[in-house]
């Protein structure tokens, strides 16, 4: 049953590659459920689905949506690979532009800030995505 969730899965990512996002978007719902099924209600797999559901929720147009998603997908992001997972501080990334699109600049800019610490902690001041990061927070101020 998990083969046929990850099946699901990288059909949807071909969709939406191939520019059928509708599409994409229900495999990708379709994958969610079956690995929901398979592994409960908290697994690596399922942050990665609820991530790629936020990201289809906000090119489709639902702002809101994607920031339900995405908050999921930090939560379970955080307990199942840890606080300190690239993943994980990418996460944080995704949540605060879904912020900063429903107009919450004050949490965008604390979860920036966050995601900068945690890069900061995890793989110093010279990594190149901090320079990302203080472009991020610089465009949110």
């Amino acid at each position: 049953k998990v083969t046929d969730a990850y099946h699901f899965f990288q059909s949807g990512q071909v969709k939406i590659q191939q520019g059928f996002l509708k599409e994409g978007f229900e495999l990708i719902n379709e994958a969610l459920n079956l690995f929901n099924n398979v592994y409960g209600a908290m697994h690596a797999e399922i942050a990665a689905c609820l991530r790629t559901l936020a990201r289809l929720n906000y090119i489709l147009g639902d702002p809101v949506e994607a920031l339900n998603n995405q908050q999921k997908a930090v939560l379970m992001s955080e307990r199942v690979l840890g606080i300190d997972h690239p993943n994980t501080i990418t996460e944080y990334v995704h949540l605060a532009l879904y912020c900063f699109a429903n107009q919450q600049v004050s949490a965008a800019l604390r979860l920036m800030y966050r995601a900068r610490y945690l890069a900061l902690i995890v793989f110093g001041e010279d990594h190149p995505e901090m320079a990302l990061y203080d472009s991020n927070i610089g465009l949110i101020l």
